[in-house]
């Protein structure tokens, strides 16, 4: 791949970040939230993109994001409020611009949204306070010489005063500071004073780090808008600040008739101080001073104090890493793990003297690696607010199609889970937020006659459960209604029509492939596709799906995952002569079974007290079938996902050490009780036990003996 190409790749990606953050920005204003700050941040992510796609050939981009730019202006300048901001033909260009930075991506033909175009064109050339028409969008800057100046509408200004204050990636941005300078001098004739005082020794130098600031001083009749426009194109907001020499002699009038005494300028002052005798004499004087500075001294600021390297604040450096190569470096820890555990396994075989010395060095190599996984979990970790933060525009869209007013809530957007996890949750939350809105909130007059607020909240959370993230979809409508998901699956074929099915039972349907409640099949739901799917892809990222329902109050979704797909702590137990790993984080303590007393129950099953609690008592050697039970002599009090706790009855604890977490989908296929595998130090693999699943399948073990209790021989059929 060739120099340039990279470049654009990386462009294509940042437009990502930069769609994502606009996108946020323009909700924030529909909703009502949106203010000056939130404008501003809406335009300098349009400016980043309108910039970048002159700058690397993409122009099906230029047009779209330059009339985006030109409306969210109006905003700026408060020629039209936040509040009346056209904000769904803001998202419309938004998703515009997110096909064609898509159609870059795959180097097909860029789609065209004439519609879109037009209506921005329509509000920027016809918008209150609107100055005409729309001018024609610039790919880049414009070239040297004379360009018509802008006519003012109101007193002619005697011009500008230009301070830009450069990021260090300046040149980086492939901006040229003279390329700058003549874009000006169409409005009149420029003079730029240089500041190179914070230029770091040669040998310190970063020469793709600027360091350098720029004071121009621009005499023209034009208004700010213009210019302001051309400087845009090449510095954000916070690196400029553009103030009218007008103002600012009367700012210095005002302050010389208050302090008489002020300093004076000097009689003869240097030729290069010349093109700037017209600049107000506090800022003179400061820009001949600063001439007078030493190399390393910074330039005053407008309070005259000259800031020092060491009060500046510190730059965050950040790169731009493939993904594929954080996996492989995650993988390599892995293998390290595995080796680790591989070098304790074969020190228990060597004498005493030389197994302690081994150890010492064992225990150091297990530090470093914890470090180095915890570093590397770091890098890959991110919040699922780059999920969430979509859920609003799906419930807004949907809300209109649907004709129903709906409020999203969100909570614990920071909370941190592996990038892959991340990826992956996209398409489940979007489908059962959809279905939230479609089938479980009333349309606004049946709510009204349930006693209910028109309108319906759905509400997405996520919180750490010790090693898992639990996402909860919560919603106050009318629940699943059990009786049409009984009649569906009797009619499927999936239940008997005799079957007397728990609440929870008929509840759980709502997985099954090919069962839909809706009474019409629309573009939005009906086909009974999709929540079977959900399950599907959470559980093949190790986790699990379940509902809750309230008739006439609402219905929850949870989804539990592990916060990693790579390594976790685990307790090795022997269970029937074979080695079982039990998360820890699923662990709140173990105790011989002789101190808690197992209790039968009259139709089959124990239960044990537990720091005063009962909770069941599973053999998981029986449970499993890995062997004869009745050999366990350690309880381990453990807590699912839901908050159960449950008492599983194990052989012996053998000890507690990290384990890489390998996915059985893939080589094996799903094993009930068990959510993934490891490789342990003797080269052999062990399960990782499924803590959440095993109350469910001790209760699909207890309706099957019933069913044989019952029915004891097999049927004619």
């Amino acid at each position: 791949m060739d120099p340039m190409a990279k470049l654009r790749q990386s462009f294509l990606e940042e437009c990502d970040e930069l769609l994502s953050a606009l996108e946020r920005c323009l909700q924030d204003m529909d909703s009502g939230q949106g203010d000056g700050d939130t404008v501003n941040a809406a335009f300098r992510a349009i400016h980043s993109i309108k910039g970048g796609a002159g700058a690397f050939g993409f122009t099906g981009l230029v047009p779209y994001a330059h009339h985006l730019e030109a409306g969210l202006d109006l905003l700026r300048a408060g020629k039209v409020s936040v509040q009346a901001a056209p904000c769904a033909l803001f998202l419309r260009t938004a998703d515009a611009l997110g096909a064609l930075v898509a159609a870059a991506r795959a180097e097909q033909p860029a789609p065209e949204f004439p519609d879109v175009l037009d209506a921005l064109k329509t509000f920027v050339s016809g918008g209150p306070a609107a100055q005409g028409p729309l001018a024609a969008e610039p790919a880049s800057l414009p070239a040297p010489g004379p360009a018509p100046a802008q006519p003012s509408a109101g007193p002619a200004a005697e011009g500008f005063l230009i301070r830009i204050t450069p990021n260090a990636n300046l040149f980086r941005r492939l901006v040229e500071p003279p390329q700058v300078l003549q874009s000006l001098e169409g409005f009149g004739a420029p003079e730029m004073l240089c500041d190179s005082t914070l230029v770091p020794p040669l040998e310190l130098l970063d020469p793709s780090s600027c360091h350098l600031r720029f004071t121009i001083r621009l005499e023209t009749r034009a208004e700010r808008g213009p210019i302001a426009e051309v400087l845009e194109r090449c510095f954000d907001d916070e690196e400029m600040d553009i103030i009218p020499l007008g103002g600012i002699h009367q700012e210095a009038a005002t302050a010389r008739a208050e302090e008489p005494a002020a300093p004076k300028m000097p009689s003869s002052p240097p030729p290069a101080a010349n093109a700037l005798a017209a600049v107000p004499e506090a800022l003179a004087a400061q820009l001949n001073a600063a001439r007078d500075l030493p190399l390393m001294s910074p330039l005053p600021d407008a309070s005259g104090v000259v800031p020092t390297l060491k009060n500046r604040p510190a730059m965050v450096r950040t790169i731009r890493v493939d993904l594929d190569r954080v996996d492989r470096l995650m993988n390599l820890v892995g293998e390290i793990v595995i080796t680790q555990s591989m070098l304790i396994d074969r020190s228990r075989s060597l004498p005493v003297l030389h197994a302690l010395q081994l150890t010492e060095g064992i225990e150091a190599l297990t530090r470093q690696t914890r470090e180095l996984q915890d570093q590397v979990m770091a890098v890959r970790a991110q919040p699922v607010k780059t999920v969430f933060q979509r859920m609003p525009r799906v419930v807004r869209d949907l809300a209109a199609t649907l004709g129903k007013q709906v409020r999203l809530v969100t909570h614990g957007e920071d909370t941190e889970v592996d990038k892959t996890i991340i990826e992956e949750l996209a398409d489940p939350l979007t489908h059962m937020i959809r279905n939230a809105l479609d089938h479980g909130l009333e349309k606004p007059e049946d709510r009204l006659a349930a006693g209910k607020p028109v309108e319906g909240v759905v509400t997405l959370s996520a919180e750490q459960r010790g090693g898992r993230i639990v996402i909860t979809i919560e919603d106050d409508g009318r629940g699943l209604p059990r009786d049409k998901l009984f009649a569906k699956a009797v009619s499927r074929g999936v239940m008997n029509a005799d079957a007397k099915p728990s609440a929870a039972e008929i509840d759980a349907l709502i997985f099954h492939a090919g069962l839909s409640t809706a009474e019409a099949v629309t573009d939005v739901s009906g086909r009974g596709v999709g929540m079977d799917v959900v399950k599907q892809n959470v559980e093949a990222l190790g986790g699990r799906v379940t509902v809750e329902s309230e008739p006439g109050k609402g219905c929850t979704f949870a989804l539990s995952l592990p916060l990693t797909l790579a390594v976790a702590d685990g307790m090795v137990v022997k269970v029937g002569g074979q080695r079982i790993i039990v998360p820890i984080s699923s662990i709140m303590e173990t105790l011989q079974i002789g101190n808690c007393r197992p209790d039968v129950l009259p139709g089959g099953g124990e239960i044990v007290r537990l720091r005063g609690d009962i909770a069941p008592l599973i053999r998981l050697a029986d449970l499993l079938e890995l062997g004869e039970s009745g050999q366990e002599t350690v309880v381990i009090s453990a807590e699912t996902d839901r908050g159960e706790i449950i008492g599983i009855a194990v052989d012996e604890i053998l000890g507690q050490q990290q384990v890489v977490v390998k996915s059985l989908e893939a080589s094996f296929g799903a094993v009930a009780g068990a959510s993934a595998a490891t490789i342990l130090g003797d080269g052999m693999v062990a399960l990782i036990l499924d803590i959440d699943a095993l109350p469910g399948l001790v209760a699909k073990r207890s309706a099957a003996a019933r069913a044989a209790h019952l029915f004891p021989f097999p049927s004619a059929a």
